[in-house]
């Protein structure tokens, strides 16, 4: 069996022989006429380093799948600029390119302290006043300014206030009758410093404070009449009601604009919403795991088994689901990843999530396109390595082995029988691909969160649909004109598979079965 798997490696055009100068040479990354294909798709975020058409067209070339736009990053115009771009470069490409426009939510910062170097020093047991001032710079002793006064309607005494992502905390002792100033305690070890931009939060009060500030207010108005994107990802999201307020608001924007119709998209930052999360994800279409902030919440050495079970509960809810944060982000500075960053996508893509967000390493980092196509031939390394059984018995179904399918409810049984049926249908007939047609994605959704083995092409009549179905693991999307009968949507899928795909596809189209949804 292993001598079996070490020529199929080799005769895919991967070493058997695992030397670094034949790593080096070996064609990692699918070119045409390629019999391999990636299934986990890559999201790059946009900033300074890759805000130029030449980059973007790049990193598409390269095999980005979406761009996510960081909109309090930037002011409105650049934003409309960058969203322009990645149009045109798409279309010259000819690719359904997803946009995410990524909204910050309520975020609390220190104001600068006007010093040579914008910080100051706190020792533990020393005492803290918090002050709400907008404008000013701080230069008083042991004080910090906050940006907004929404947080302290809200603090009380005992609260812990969180600064900088976690290195800084400390414990509120009282609070002023005005409530405009605060003083606490700082409760961590040693010397820290603090400086002026830093964030900070309160994790007991995440429940009470609204999810959408004036800004996302007007971020929203933006989008909808100047830059309709395919997802809108939003932040500090913790409760069923924050989203559903999100829900209502994006659902009127839509009926207000015609052309505005995102998909959903929820960061998960916090414990709490990690509590709330099987309520949450039945309002969003996606989910985006923010190891980052979720991190600096609660104990590291948990962060791998609540990745595990944030994935399985957003693939058992028929949602994707995207990993965020130190991805690649050594390669915001060098140009190869480490060994450790290999390995935890690796990991991840045995978790089963339908894809990375690339943050700091493309948008602000030194080697963006670099980041993108390394990232890329890792997951076709993985995902079509003979030796790698571990993750095609994880991740993969076949509907003819033992492995069991996604359980499925009452509201779902239909499609998912139906979606089961295809993926056993197409073991049985050694069928190279699945081809569906689709009008709105619901039935796509649940054929691709049992993981087909095959292969998996949509037709769709909609550019917008083909855009935001881009996204979902294992699809390639084709948008051509709407059917009239099965011959009709037969025909189409067999010629466009003759001339768009691999020679191995082409060779056994007779094989070809499509599956009408």
């Amino acid at each position: 069996m292993f001598s079996d798997a070490v020529q199929r490696r080799q005769a895919s055009g991967i070493v058997a022989n695992l030397v670094a100068d034949d790593l080096i040479r070996s064609p990692m990354t699918p070119k045409p006429g390629d019999s391999r294909y990636r299934r986990a798709k890559v999201i790059a975020s946009l900033g300074p380093s890759c805000n130029t058409e030449g980059s973007i067209a790049q990193m598409i070339r390269h095999g980005a799948d979406a761009f996510r736009i960081v909109m309090a990053k930037a002011s409105n115009e650049e934003n409309i600029r960058l969203y322009n771009l990645v149009r045109k470069c798409a279309a010259d490409q000819k690719k359904h390119i997803s946009i995410i426009a990524s909204l910050q939510g309520p975020k609390f910062r220190v104001t600068r302290f006007r010093n040579t170097t914008n910080s100051i020093t706190l020792q533990e047991g020393s005492e803290l006043n918090i002050m709400f001032n907008k404008a000013m710079e701080c230069d008083a002793p042991n004080t910090v300014f906050v940006n907004e006064s929404e947080i302290f309607t809200v603090i009380e005494v005992g609260d812990e206030v969180v600064f900088k992502n976690g290195p800084l905390i400390a414990k509120v002792t009282s609070v002023s009758p005005d409530k405009t100033n605060v003083k606490a305690v700082v409760t961590t070890r040693g010397s820290t410093k603090l400086y002026g931009g830093s964030s900070l939060r309160i994790p007991s009060k995440l429940s009470s404070i609204a999810p959408l500030t004036s800004l996302e207010y007007e971020h929203l108005h933006l989008l909808a009449e100047k830059m309709p994107v395919d997802w809108i990802c939003y932040s500090h999201i913790n409760t069923e009601s924050d989203i559903k307020h999100i829900e209502n608001y994006t659902d009127f924007l839509s009926k207000k604009y015609p052309d505005f119709r995102p998909m959903l998209m929820t960061k998960v930052e916090t414990p709490l919403a990690v509590l709330n999360l099987k309520q949450i994800v039945t309002h969003v279409d996606g989910i985006m795991i923010a190891r980052g902030a979720l991190g600096d919440e609660m104990d590291f050495s948990y962060l791998p088994s609540i990745q595990k079970s944030i994935i399985q509960i957003a693939r058992d809810s028929g949602k994707m689901c995207y990993i965020a944060t130190n991805v690649c982000e050594s390669m915001s500075e060098n140009v190869i990843p480490t060994r450790a960053e290999v390995s935890d996508v690796t990991n991840c893509l045995g978790d089963g999530c339908d894809g990375f967000v690339l943050c700091a390493e493309t948008s602000t980092g030194h080697h963006s396109v670099a980041t993108v196509k390394y990232l890329v031939e890792i997951i076709v390394a993985v995902e079509n390595d003979p030796l790698d059984v571990s993750y095609r018995s994880k991740v993969l179904f076949s509907g003819t082995t033992r492995k069991q399918p996604l359980k499925t409810d009452s509201q779902h049984r239909l499609p998912d029988s139906i979606s089961v049926s295809a993926i056993s249908l197409a073991s049985i007939l050694d069928a190279k691909c699945i081809c569906i047609f689709s009008i709105h994605g619901g039935g796509l959704i649940r054929l691709m969160r049992q993981r087909p083995t095959v292969p998996v092409v949509v037709m769709t009549a909609a550019e917008s649909t083909a855009r935001w179905m881009n996204l979902l693991w294992g699809v390639t999307v084709n948008v051509c004109h709407r059917f009239t009968d099965i011959e009709d949507a037969t025909k189409v899928c067999d010629e466009y598979v003759q001339e768009r795909h691999c020679s191995l596809w082409r060779r056994h189209r007779r094989h070809l079965r499509v599956v009408p949804s």
